[in-house]
């Protein structure tokens, strides 16, 4: 190969690794990594219309233990998308599992976090480990402000 048809070749490379850059670009998903948290730990495939409002991380801890909380706004159809999938999840307002989820919504309201749900239409419960009550995640469904809260518990 000649340096001159070395240069060439070594120019079309960098031209075509250029124009990738947007491509690849346009093809990324820019939602906010919060509602991507959300849609992966719970199977469910979020539109780009899912907003996050506001967002309480874990306090610093040796073992990462604690509570997380992340609000979410939807339009209804999305709502009722979310609510279609996970009804394998849904548990109701009297058992244990709902306890547990408005226990860490306490916890997370002693915080400051204070997501402004004005009533639970639906819940949401899936345990992450084979502690039941110790490690979960939940969703809290107000249908009448259109808001997802979603919730972690680690202990």
């Amino acid at each position: 190969m000649t340096k001159k048809t070395y240069k060439r070749c070594l120019l079309i490379m960098i031209l075509i690794g250029l124009c990738l850059v947007p491509v690849l670009y346009a093809q990324s998903d820019h939602r906010p990594q919060a509602v991507k948290e959300v849609a992966y730990e719970f199977q469910v495939p979020l539109s780009k219309d899912v907003k996050r409002l506001k967002e309480i991380y874990k306090e610093p801890d040796f073992h990462g233990d604690g509570e997380a909380g992340i609000l979410l706004s939807a339009k209804a159809e999305e709502i009722k998308f979310i609510e279609d999938r996970l009804s394998p999840y849904e548990v109701d307002k009297n058992s244990k599992e709902f306890d547990a989820l408005e226990g860490c919504l306490k916890v997370l309201n002693r915080r400051g976090f204070q997501p402004g749900l004005s009533e639970i239409s639906r819940a949401y419960f899936k345990q992450t480990t084979d502690y039941r009550y110790g490690n979960f995640i939940g969703l809290l469904i107000d249908e009448k402000t259109n808001k997802i809260l979603y919730v972690r518990w680690d202990t």
